[in-house]
């Protein structure tokens, strides 16, 4: 979906200040995103808290902050986020296998456990 994309890069960028709200409801409805939360964090505070667009469209209901979406594959580069985090911090390594970080998960599984942390960044991997 380009349009989540886009509208997360755009984000990103204009940090979606009052005066752009109708440009990001404009994008939402071009992608036929029915509608977004988003939280801009900065220094680990939270900065703004916005939301657009609607969460039923047969109703009409708005999206509003404490509206729960579900995160489907959008929890895939969240995931491969942290763990570059945590090698930038150096406490993983893209090199290591699973079976020295999660030995319980890999229990039984030989050939799971000498899979290399690199490869949970695989679009291929979880549903």
């Amino acid at each position: 979906m380009p349009a989540m994309l886009y509208a997360c890069i755009w984000l990103g960028v204009s940090l979606a200040g009052e005066g752009q709200a109708a440009e990001l409801e404009d994008l939402l409805e071009k992608g036929h995103v029915p509608g977004l939360s988003y939280a801009v964090i900065r220094d680990g505070k939270i900065t703004e808290i916005g939301a657009h667009g609607t969460r039923d469209r047969s109703t009409g209901a708005r999206v509003d902050q404490n509206t729960v979406f579900e995160a489907a594959s959008l929890s895939k580069p969240v995931f491969a986020f942290a763990v570059l985090r945590l090698v930038d911090a150096g406490i993983l390594s893209l090199d290591t296998q699973l079976r020295e970080h999660v030995p319980d998960y890999v229990k039984g599984e030989p050939q799971r456990g000498k899979e290399r942390s690199a490869g949970l960044l695989g679009a291929g991997l979880g549903a």
